[in-house]
């Protein structure tokens, strides 16, 4: 297995990275399917995949891409995992295609709203959210817990030690 993190601190150069890796690797995979399984992390989404675009500042071509991950990634092997803290500035397009979400704390009402519309279930239950601790979620998943609009509360362990502790062990 192969971890390859891309820090890009300046949000164009970021976006027109993202947008250029992810349509090369459509067209290898266009081209032969085999290989691995590709996982990519886009953190901060809202600055990938926003409501609005522009082509200047490179997220009108990252949004086409990261929606085409998101779409059509998993008959590719190609997968897509977003983070975001501000759900209500994303492409709807783009969220409709993610299968599972993990809620953690979600302070601002649209937010939650913009999940609990996506997901298709109450949004008193996201409201519910706000009263989490660290490592408490929400998760929602038809797909995994094979129950539509049933979400289940769960707690994680702190993954950023187990991270650690496993990176350093392989060292």
């Amino acid at each position: 297995h192969r971890l390859f993190i891309a820090y890009l601190p300046d949000p164009i150069n970021a976006r027109n990275f993202t947008s250029r890796l992810i349509n090369r690797l459509f067209s290898l995979r266009k081209k032969s399917i085999h290989g691995p399984r590709v996982l990519i992390v886009i953190d901060e989404a809202q600055e990938f995949i926003p409501d609005q675009t522009r082509k200047d500042d490179y997220t009108f071509q990252s949004n086409l891409e990261v929606e085409r991950l998101l779409r059509q990634g998993r008959k590719y092997r190609i997968h897509g995992w977003i983070s975001t803290q501000r759900v209500a500035h994303l492409n709807v397009n783009a969220i409709q295609q993610i299968h599972s979400y993990y809620a953690g704390t979600l302070p601002r009402g649209y937010d939650r709203h913009v999940i609990a519309e996506a997901a298709g279930i109450s949004p008193e239950i996201l409201d519910k959210t706000t009263q989490l601790s660290s490592g408490e979620w929400l998760f929602i998943s038809h797909k995994a817990t094979r129950r539509k609009t049933v979400p289940i509360f769960i707690k994680t362990l702190n993954n950023e030690i187990l991270l650690l502790n496993n990176l350093l062990s392989n060292v």
